[in-house]
């Protein structure tokens, strides 16, 4: 119930299990709910799960207000020392990201992603960002996954980006 959820004393906690609450309320208790949500995920202090909190908000929000989260988000993201956790926390944020912000969120995410040494982690982190790579950046990620020396993590990462490859790309990928 949302009494219970406003309840739980986790910050992180709370704003997720609001962010899975809002969609099934209505009217000032949705919105209530959302501000709840929102001010939760704002005092994660973990950046990683605080980006991934507003991910989970911003869908019922909307306008300036869903703009502002994401952005909020996009720093949080970009502010993660870690390679893997930051390509992780951008490839999650992207798809609710339009124009030159995307563009940047894209760039952040696979910049991240091939600076990460270990090859498994790197496929991973290709594989999450590869369904909206696109152009330049979908080739800098197919040159990547062809120079991955494990038969088994290159052909995981080709797979996903396979469904953006046409044309030169995809007979460079074969």
């Amino acid at each position: 119930s949302l009494a219970a959820a406003l309840a739980i004393h986790d910050v992180g906690e709370r704003s997720s299990a609001l962010a899975t609450l809002v969609p099934a309320l209505q009217g000032e208790t949705k919105e209530m709910a959302l501000q709840a949500g929102l001010n939760a995920a704002f005092a994660i202090q973990d950046e990683g799960k605080r980006c991934r909190a507003l991910v989970a908000l911003a869908p019922s929000l909307h306008g300036e207000t869903r703009e502002k989260t994401l952005q909020a988000g996009l720093v949080a993201a970009l502010s993660i020392q870690d390679e893997w956790r930051r390509s992780d926390a951008l490839a999650a944020l992207v798809p609710g990201i339009q124009g030159e912000t995307r563009k940047k969120a894209m760039q952040a995410g696979l910049d991240a992603a091939l600076s990460i040494h270990d090859e498994l982690l790197r496929s991973d982190a290709l594989a999450a960002l590869a369904p909206n790579l696109q152009g330049e950046l979908l080739r800098t990620a197919l040159d990547a996954a062809l120079s991955i020396h494990d038969e088994w993590h290159r052909s995981d990462t080709l797979a996903a980006l396979a469904p953006n490859l046409q044309g030169e790309l995809l007979r460079t990928a074969l």
